[in-house]
Formats: C-alpha cells, structure tokens, sequence
C-alpha cells in the first residue's frame, strides 16, 4: 500500500508546481514534458489496454463493458454495467426503462503514471413522474456483485497493480493546478480531472 506523500512525490514528478495551468511555464516545465511523454507511450497504451481489459473481462464475462481513453489525460476509464447479458441501448433513459428505473455502473480507472486503479460505483435512477436523474456513489461491498469485484481486484493485485482507496483518492496536493480543478486531488492527478464524484 503506497503512503499519500509517495503519491505526492508521484505527482511532483510529472506536475509543475505553483505554476498556473496552460502557462508557458507550464507547458516547458520537466514535469510537463515527462508527463507527455508518458501519456504519449503508444506501447504502454496498447499495453495496459490489452491486460486491463483482459482482467476486467474475467471478471464480468456477462457485462456490458465500455472503455474511454483520452490521449490528454493520464489513465484508461472502463465502465462496467452492473446488470448481467443487459446490452447497452442507444438512449440512456430506454436502457432505464428496461432496468426498471435503476442503473448501476462500475466505473474503474487505470492509470499510465503508475501501477494504481481505482474503483466506484455509480447508480442512476428516475423517480417517476420526474424528469431529472439521480446520481449516486455506492459503497461497493453494499451491491450483489462482491464475488465479481473481488475477482477483479485479485486480477489487478497479481499483475502488481496497486488498488487506491477513497482516503488517499481524495487528499488534496498542495501547489498543483489542473485543467479543470484549481485544488487538485490525488485522483484527479493520476487519473483525471474530469471527475469530481468518486
């Protein structure tokens, strides 16, 4: 189990500090450029995809898997829905039609800057005679799919991948500034600024 000052001094290594996000000095600084160079790695994208999803798929054989990748950020983003031999549909709301009104999706984060993945779960639901969704993160051992998880987690654990927990995820870095967040996290400097519910 890595400490928060080894993730800090992780983050250190590819993030400027003090130094304000898009600024030339951003953008010249080492930490920049060896956090391009790293996300940039066609080997080590094609890599990781390949046993990440491999494991996930192990683990969720009969589950709708999604994956996102971006080349500006530092991780791959899988989803999973939690709802066995249940194909995605088009339109979000016919697929919450078909699962009675609630979603639940595994989302998992595997970063390039490190052997560390992160794991959450999402329900979706729409109350009736309402018009917007309700978004939620559930505490994973409070779903049916402990075994799965597990499965998952043991898979990740025998490649020597480091699992984050929610404490660490959420510590603040002091001295860093992000595209999308102004007090940067853990996770969003590992994996993605993107997201602020996790």
């Amino acid at each position: 189990m890595c400490t928060h000052s080894e993730f800090i001094n992780l983050i250190y290594f590819y993030y400027p500090q003090n130094c304000e996000y898009g600024s030339t000095a951003y953008k010249k600084s080492n930490e920049y450029l060896r956090l391009k160079e790293k996300i940039n790695d066609s080997g080590l994208r094609s890599s990781l995809k390949k046993k990440t999803l491999t494991n996930i798929k192990l683990a969720f054989p009969k589950n709708y898997i999604r994956k996102f990748t971006r080349k500006d950020y530092p991780s791959i983003h899988y989803s999973v829905l939690l709802h066995k031999n249940q194909p995605i549909l088009d339109d979000d709301e016919e697929l919450l039609v078909a699962l009675n009104g609630r979603r639940l999706d595994l989302e998992i984060y595997v970063s390039f800057l490190g052997n560390y993945f992160y794991t959450f779960v999402v329900e979706t639901i729409k109350p009736s005679n309402e018009k917007n969704l309700k978004f939620s993160i559930l505490n994973e051992n409070s779903i049916s799919y402990t075994e799965e998880l597990s499965s998952l987690t043991n898979n990740f654990l025998s490649l020597g991948f480091i699992k984050l927990n929610r404490e660490i995820a959420h510590e603040f870095v002091p001295n860093i500034k992000l595209e999308c967040q102004d007090e940067a996290k853990v996770f969003h400097c590992i994996f993605t600024d993107l997201v602020n519910n996790y």
